[in-house]
């Protein structure tokens, strides 16, 4: 590097979270970089091999989630994979995701396993519930970007708003806010922070079939990059004067969005069991223009 620090090329130096879909990547794909091996020869590798990037979820996972998981809420917590613990008292709400079983997660090698906590409060106004929460975590690549073998801290406000419409009907909308410190690593300048965000919004209505179901239709952008960058000076040649550096600018806001549509329907079997059926697609999955992804699942709950 320009430093004079030599890297191992085969470990990544970036890794792009599952927020930044493939702006890493994008960034890096028209750069070759300049390579010595182990004999003190140069050769080209892509720029892309810098970055390791992590796969998307499938759809059924969220979906999943959704349905059946213990997060009191659409909540950051759910791109970890959910809760581990989830306690309820009045109008508090606190749900935490111990770092021994980040089961969303995908972290780099040397990094620290991803932990979240989150605590909010909800209270009656404006003819609604409103509800507003903090999450505060350590993330291990796995949705954030971050440098090889290192852990990325993040805050984040999360907000909703539920209202019943005539007797029978509802609406959820929510969203997330948050950022986290840029990181800043060997050969690269101008970090910014990373500021993502989500939103959701949900309607449906109880009694569609028989007493006590429930039938929703959701929308939702899952966590996403906003806004954050970095510069890195990445070798591009050698001649008789030395090695050159090019500087590169890397952007992790994704292009595109994902968008979920989402339906389900549950309904109650007897005094303790229930019963869910549901459907999601999403458009641009991962933050990929173009990607797809469905799934349905059916699924049945027993309380003992």
């Amino acid at each position: 590097m320009a430093d004079g620090t030599a890297l191992s090329v085969e470990q990544p130096l970036i890794n792009g979270g599952g927020a930044t879909g493939d702006a890493i990547t994008r960034s890096l794909e028209a750069v070759p970089v300049l390579v010595t091996d182990l004999l003190g020869g140069d050769f080209t590798m892509p720029g892309t091999a810098l970055a390791a990037m992590a796969p998307a979820a499938p759809v059924s996972e969220k979906l999943w989630s959704a349905m059946f998981g213990n997060a009191p809420r659409h909540s950051l917590m759910q791109e970890y994979g959910g809760a581990d613990i989830t306690l309820t008292h009045d109008t508090f709400e606190l749900a935490m995701l111990s770092p021994d079983t980040a089961h969303g997660s995908t972290a780099g090698d040397g990094s620290e396993p991803a932990a979240v906590a989150s605590i909010g409060k909800s209270f009656e106004a404006a003819g609604g519930a409103i509800f507003i929460g903090l999450n505060l975590g350590r993330d291990d690549g796995s949705v954030l970007p971050g440098l090889e073998g290192t852990s990325s801290t993040f805050a984040a406000l999360e907000v909703g708003f539920s209202q019943k419409i005539g007797s029978a009907g509802f609406i959820e909308l929510g969203g997330t806010f948050g950022m986290s410190p840029g990181s800043t690593g060997i050969g690269m300048s101008n970090t910014s922070d990373v500021r993502f965000n989500a939103m959701r919004v949900e309607a449906g209505q109880t009694g569609v079939l028989r007493k006590g179901d429930r039938l929703s239709l959701g929308v939702s952008m899952p966590i996403a990059v906003t806004s954050g960058s970095t510069q890195i000076a990445l070798p591009a040649a050698r001649s008789a004067g030395g090695v050159s550096y090019q500087d590169l600018g890397i952007n992790y806001a994704p292009q595109a969005r994902e968008i979920d549509l989402s339906i389900t329907y549950g309904t109650p079997m007897g005094q303790s069991a229930e019963v869910f059926v549901g459907a999601i697609h999403a458009f641009n999955h991962g933050h990929i223009t173009g990607r797809q992804d469905t799934a349905a699942i059916m699924g049945f709950r027993v309380a003992f």
